[in-house]
């Protein structure tokens, strides 16, 4: 959903969208990987973990910071529920994504001292690299996108540490 929006941002679109009330997490990819080593390294931590940064926005302070970087003249004209649901329809996707809340923070992460490198979004787009951010109104995007993005990561990163516990080298590709 990130690509999308900020391209909107860039288009003058990037407004709020519905109410602008409703709760949007999100999770940096560095912060994404950086947690599945911090798991694989901490066997304390137990049972489901929420991967979410720990500073979930409003929709409208989250497009507010997107505009900030993106937009020109940090213009972003809002989208009514009926133009979101309008548009995706168009991109055949489900409009509660984008006008549902959803608040999530992972206690365990806090719990068990999980230092995020994008603990804001602000930091998060401000960082130099081409942010890829992962937000809960994507739905099943995010889950085609943590696939592609992360099967590689993590299976090199498990070669690397089974080839370290059996004494071998690790050959990355």
């Amino acid at each position: 959903a990130f690509p999308l929006l900020k391209m909107l941002t860039k288009y003058g679109l990037g407004g709020a969208q519905g109410s602008g009330k409703q709760w949007v997490s999100w999770l940096h990819e560095k912060d994404w990987v950086g947690i599945i080593r911090f798991l694989i390294e901490n066997e304390n931590v137990n049972g489901a973990v929420n991967l979410a940064a720990p500073n979930p926005l409003m929709n409208k302070e989250f497009m507010k910071a997107l505009r900030s970087k993106f937009a020109p003249l940090g213009i972003g004209f809002p989208a009514p529920s009926f133009g979101v649901k309008l548009g995706c329809f168009l991109l055949e996707s489900a409009p509660d994504l984008a006008l549902q809340s959803r608040k999530v923070v992972s206690d365990k992460l806090k719990d068990s001292s999980y230092e995020f490198y994008f603990p804001d979004l602000a930091s998060a787009i401000s960082n130099g690299s081409a942010p890829r951010i992962i937000t809960g109104a994507c739905g099943s995007a995010a889950s085609r996108w943590l696939a592609s993005f992360s099967v590689a990561a993590l299976a090199a990163e498990i070669s690397i540490r089974l080839a370290d516990a059996a004494g071998e080298t690790a050959v990355s590709t």
